[in-house]
């Protein structure tokens, strides 16, 4: 599953592979459009 951990910025900056795959799972699942 995929979060967008908005409370913890830290995450953002110490993981950039971690967001990428998450913003791509999110498109995926536009396209899904479910």
């Amino acid at each position: 599953s995929c979060f967008w951990p908005a409370h913890v910025p830290d995450q953002l900056n110490h993981s950039p592979d971690w967001t990428s795959k998450c913003a791509s799972a999110q498109k995926d699942w536009r396209k899904l459009d479910l």
